[in-house]
């Protein structure tokens, strides 16, 4: 018992050493240390949510900003123009992995993934912007739909 918290204490003090030690060669150069650049604290008050955890910004000089929080704290990127923004990017395109089967009035969705086949249904009345797209990509490829090919003019 007596050995750990000795070994505790040294531990301790050498790190207080180490440390004291970068403050005097800081100190003793006589130039500053350059400051790291922080981390923005969050978004400002008056930003707009456009999704969970992201937020949308636009500051006195006309620059638009996107804050997300991550697990590590908030980042701060500049959305340019006519780029995607978080909101957008995530329902521009549907997924080409998923695929829809109308079940009367429920659609199933099943999306290849690295871990496995994902399977969710979705009332029709309940359906997001990307699922409808996911649906009606899946309508278009039936045979007998209007905008798959013929059988016939296959060669």
């Amino acid at each position: 018992m007596h050995l750990r918290i000795a070994l505790l204490l040294l531990a301790a003090a050498a790190g207080l050493a180490a440390a004291g030690g970068a403050n005097k060669k800081a100190a003793g150069s006589g130039k500053a240390a350059p400051a790291a650049p922080s981390a923005p604290a969050g978004p400002p008050a008056t930003a707009v949510r456009i999704a969970p955890h992201t937020f949308r910004y636009t500051d006195a000089q006309g620059k638009t900003w996107l804050y997300h929080q991550t697990p590590f704290g908030w980042m701060k990127a500049e959305q340019h123009a006519g780029g995607p923004d978080a909101a957008g990017a995530s329902e521009s395109l549907p997924d080409s992995n998923t695929r829809a089967i109308e079940d009367g009035d429920q659609v199933r969705f099943e999306c290849r993934t690295p871990f496995g086949t994902q399977r969710w249904t979705r009332k029709k009345s309940e359906l997001t912007g990307q699922e409808r797209q996911i649906l009606e990509r899946a309508k278009r490829s039936l045979p007998g739909s209007a905008g798959a090919a013929q059988p016939g003019s296959q060669e």
